[in-house]
């Protein structure tokens, strides 16, 4: 079971994925633990979802040879879209849906959140009838919060509103959306709910300090 979850506020992004790799032997499988996630110091970090065969993005980005000073987050998007569709090429191979969440800080303070993916939206369109390559833009605007989460999108879209109906209801939730740093509280509700039963990687990035957009 795969669950990638990102959080991007103005203040601060949280990415979180689980470890676990799903290994399909003809009518057998088995399962064992493996990275999913890449940080990028001064730059973003990325978390990877869905089909693992011959998924290679961090040897990939290592010979890019992303830089602070040189690439921004938005490079860096650009770039793990370049890796799925000109090097993995899931569509060639008969892979079913994967996909990437890229996140960080551009050089102007402002949060960016991406999803690039191989696959069908979701919920899917009515009218879409094949995998699709794409990037989406999901950066938060005017200090709003958005949360996107791939692979087992049934129970991360249950338990999200779940919490926001807790939210709406003025339950307690212990976990504040309008604070930074409840943002960046590992315990927090809304980590534990949706990923209490997988083994957790978590990446949190702080807006840079002397930045005030």
């Amino acid at each position: 079971m795969t669950i990638v979850f990102s959080a991007a506020s103005p203040y601060l992004i949280a990415m979180t994925s689980d470890s676990a790799v799903t290994l399909d032997f003809g009518d057998s499988r088995e399962y064992s633990t493996g990275r999913k996630s890449y940080s990028f110091p001064g730059i973003g970090c990325i978390s990877t979802w869905g089909a693992r065969d011959g998924n290679r993005i961090g040897e990939f980005l290592n010979k890019v040879g992303i830089l602070a000073n040189k690439h921004s987050v938005i490079d860096l998007a650009n770039y793990v879209y370049d890796y799925l569709t000109q090097e993995y090429k899931p569509d060639q191979i008969g892979l079913g849906d994967l996909g990437y969440h890229v996140a960080g800080f551009d050089r102007d303070g402002s949060p960016k959140l991406f999803h690039v993916f191989w696959g069908f939206d979701q919920p899917r369109p009515p009218t879409q009838t094949k995998q699709e390559y794409k990037i989406n833009d999901h950066s938060p605007k005017n200090g709003e919060i958005f949360f996107l989460y791939n692979g087992r999108n049934d129970i991360a879209h249950f338990m999200v509103y779940l919490l926001l109906d807790q939210i709406n209801r003025g339950n307690s939730t212990r976990f504040n959306f309008g604070h930074p740093a409840d943002l960046s509280n590992p315990s927090c509700y809304q980590r534990k709910l949706i990923l209490q039963a997988s083994t957790k990687s978590a990446t949190l990035i702080s807006k840079p300090l002397g930045v005030t957009a």
